[in-house]
């Protein structure tokens, strides 16, 4: 389930121009794997 989300997540941003994830989704990202 988590590598989907982190796979899902890139190809957003890949799609995106921007190759920089914002912090603020790398701390949830963090927060989220904290909880497992």
């Amino acid at each position: 389930m988590e590598k989907q989300i982190d796979e899902n997540l890139k190809r957003v941003y890949e799609q995106d121009a921007t190759d920089q994830i914002p912090d603020r989704f790398l701390d949830l990202l963090k927060k989220l794997k904290d909880q497992e």
